[in-house]
Order: C-alpha cells, then sequence, then structure tokens
C-alpha cells in the first residue's frame, strides 16, 4: 500500500528517535520480593492504539486488580500512520506508555538492539522495583527485556505465533528460544498454541478468549455512514486486513456475489490493494464503534489463510459477531473448527465459502447463529481474566516460598 507520510517526516522522526537514546536513563529501583505483585508491566507486540483485542482487555481488567503499565513500543512509521491516534503517554488505569522506536528492527539486527536499549530505558523510568513486578510479556522479540532485569514474575503469553510470521527476523526462532527460557508462567489464546507449543515450554494454560458480550448484544446504534449502501447485503470483517487474510479467496468470493458489499473495518497493511467493485476497506475504527458497525452486518467473516502462523488464531471477531446475532462464515481455522464447529459455516474455496454466504443472507443459518449466541454469553473476558490473575497469584506464591527458603 501507498505511504501516508512522507520520506522526510520519517528520517526527522527517526533521527530524533535516534538521538532520545543517548539520554542517560534512571537507576534501577530495587527491592526485596513482595508477599503480593505490587504491578504489572504488559509488554506487547499489540499497540494501545491499534487493533483491539486480547492484550488491551487483560491489561484493562488486570488494572483494576493492582497498577498496570501497559508497554507497547511504537516504530515511527506506525505514529505517523496512526497520526492523531498516537499519543506519547495516557494516564489510565491502565498507564500506557508508547514510546518511539526506530523503524526496521525486523530486518535488523543493530536497530533490533537499540530499540531494545529503548524498552529497558523506557521499563527504568517507570520508577517500579522489578522484583516486585510480573512482566506479562506477547512478543519474543525482545529477550533482553527478561535477561537484564530481574522481574518479581515473567508471564510469556501466547498471543500468536509472531515467530513464524513472514515479517519476523531471519533470527527470530533464536529470539524466542532466549525469551522463553526465562519465563515463570505460559498462558496461551489459542488451543491450537497450547498444544503445539508444549514441547518447548511444557504446561501452557490455554486462555480462550473473551468478548464484551453486550456492547454488541445491546447495541441499537444507528447505521455508520460509511458503511456501503445499495447492495443487497452487507458481509462484514474486523480486524487487521493484513497478510494472514486470504485475499484472492475475499477477491473471488466477491467477484462471484456482485449484489453483496464486503465491507473490511480495520488498519490495512496489505502488498497490495484489494480488487473489486463491491470490496470496501473503511480502515481502523476505535473498539467502542465497532458494534454499531457489527450490528449492520448481514455476514460476518473470518477469510484467514490456514498456512503457517494463520492456524494459531482463535478469533475474538466470532464471539463479537455471534453476540451482535450475525452469522459467521470462516475458512477451517484448527480452533474454528475444533471449538466452534457449531457455531459458524465453516467453507474452503471461494464456491463454498460465497454459498454459505447466500445461505447465511437468506436466513438458512439461524440455529447456527443461536447456538453462536449462548457460547458468546458465557465467554467473557472477566472470566478469563479472573482465571489468569488466579494463576499469577499461585506462581508468585510459589516464588516468594523458594526465594524464603
Amino acid at each position: 500500500m501507498a505511504r501516508s507520510y512522507s520520506l522526510a517526516s520519517l528520517l526527522i522522526h527517526s533521527a530524533g528517535t535516534a538521538l532520545r537514546g543517548l539520554v542517560p536513563a534512571p537507576r534501577l529501583i530495587h527491592a526485596d520480593r513482595s508477599a503480593q505483585p505490587e504491578h504489572l508491566v504488559v509488554f506487547s507486540q499489540v499497540l494501545w492504539h491499534d487493533v483491539w483485542g486480547r492484550a488491551q482487555e487483560i491489561a484493562t481488567r488486570l488494572a483494576e486488580r493492582l497498577p498496570v503499565t501497559y508497554l507497547s513500543p511504537t516504530p515511527v512509521h506506525r505514529m505517523l500512520e496512526m497520526r492523531g491516534r498516537w499519543r506519547p503517554g495516557e494516564e489510565g488505569p491502565p498507564r500506557v506508555r508508547c514510546p518511539l522506536v526506530l523503524p526496521g528492527e525486523y530486518r535488523s539486527g543493530l536497530v533490533r538492539r537499540l530499540n531494545a536499549g529503548h524498552a529497558l530505558r523506557e521499563v527504568r523510568r517507570l520508577r517500579a522495583a522489578p522484583e516486585r513486578t510480573v512482566l506479562f510479556l506477547n512478543t519474543p522479540f525482545v529477550p533482553a527485556l527478561v535477561e537484564r532485569i530481574p522481574w518479581g514474575l515473567v508471564v510469556y503469553d501466547w498471543h500468536d505465533d509472531f515467530a513464524r510470521f513472514p515479517w519476523a527476523p531471519r533470527s527470530a526462532q533464536a529470539l524466542e528460544r532466549r525469551t522463553l527460557a526465562h519465563a515463570d508462567l505460559f498462558t496461551a489464546g489459542t488451543n491450537f498454541l497450547a498444544q503445539s507449543k508444549r514441547d518447548r515450554c511444557g504446561d501452557i494454560h490455554f486462555l480462550q478468549n473473551g468478548v464484551r458480550h453486550e456492547a454488541y448484544a445491546e447495541c441499537r446504534a444507528s447505521r455508520p455512514n460509511d458503511l456501503p449502501s445499495g447492495f443487497e447485503a452487507v458481509v462484514g470483517f474486523i480486524g487487521t486486513v493484513g497478510d494472514q487474510l486470504d485475499v484472492d479467496l475475499i477477491e473471488a468470493v466477491a467477484r462471484a456475489l456482485p449484489r453483496f458489499a464486503f465491507a473490511l473495518i480495520g488498519p490495512v497493511r496489505l502488498g497490495r490493494p484489494l480488487r473489486g467493485e463491491n470490496i470496501f476497506t473503511l480502515g481502523l475504527r476505535p473498539h467502542t464503534a465497532l458494534p454499531a458497525y457489527v450490528r449492520h452486518f448481514d455476514v460476518g467473516l473470518i477469510p484467514y489463510t490456514t498456512g503457517p502462523g494463520s492456524e494459531a488464531i482463535n478469533p475474538t471477531k466470532l464471539l463479537e459477531y455471534a453476540s451482535a446475532g450475525v452469522p459467521t462464515v470462516s475458512t477451517p481455522l484448527p480452533d474454528v473448527v475444533k471449538m466452534f464447529g457449531d457455531c459458524a459455516a465453516i467453507a474452503s474455496g471461494a464456491e463454498a465459502f460465497a454459498e454459505q454466504i447466500r445461505r447465511a443472507v437468506g436466513g438458512e443459518l439461524s440455529d447456527v447463529v443461536d447456538r453462536a449466541r449462548v457460547r458468546a454469553r458465557q465467554t467473557s473476558w472477566e472470566s478469563m481474566v479472573q482465571r489468569l490473575w488466579g494463576l499469577i497469584e499461585s506462581a508468585w506464591t510459589e516464588g516468594v516460598a523458594v526465594s524464603s527458603r
């Protein structure tokens, strides 16, 4: 996709970011380990101001139990893309910190090391004793964060299989091994990852993604003005419009259903634009606005590829569609097949996918929608985070007992 910013602005902000790395960081505060954690840092691959999901929900709900800082280093080019949505710091809860880092760290080992230095300085600026802090980490690409700082507890959340993504650095597997070696507790957002990573991590606790059910089920908002009109039905998608989407499938299905509008809501990060007169990419919208869009979908899509990396998806959007009473048509992702096979129409190939969309628009999936709505009502972020907090407390208590021997 074409850049939404100038090369000059990228160079100016990158130079300023590099210079800020020369500023000395505060001394690290040390303290004896406490009986209970006093602070939690979510260090996230997922930017706070990007697509809202698991990481932000965990941080927001854990902030009801103890002080939480959401730390998501933001590459300069992403800040420029987000324009007014980017903020250098916010007071929560949780407290949000989005320090700028240099672009290109997945292609350059030098840039990655410089950015790791930025991350370590930002942790020192929090002025919290790491021995009394839980680090909740969902990226494997900053091993220095766990190697150089004596955290009271390190939780690694398999949010996604980032090391297998096409954009991952060439040293991704080595970086991941270094990071995992220092984790005390492992959780996973997909059943696939919880099972497939046991040989590397041992016990992994599968914590099913939740949904803000009431926000979608009770939404009565009017139709957003930018949703396409003049079509027989709106077939929608919410999430990142990126490499994990099967763009060939989407284009083929759109050609087969020219009277249906295909509306994709989320940041567009594709190597080329989607082609089709009835395909509309609307860009990122605030997560609080999404229920209004989903409410006016006739069908919700989960059109992911099923190759490396994508098989680790446990899509929250299925539960969001379900909460709004919208039928879902999905490609055969492992977690969808295993856990939601009775709550969605699953299809492979453009012809079968288009047929399931026709059936959904025609009201033939009402039983599937009813089952999905019940499942969504039973799957909350609150219950998931309650389980996570119980695991953190148990692991922390065990660590205190070991350190006191």
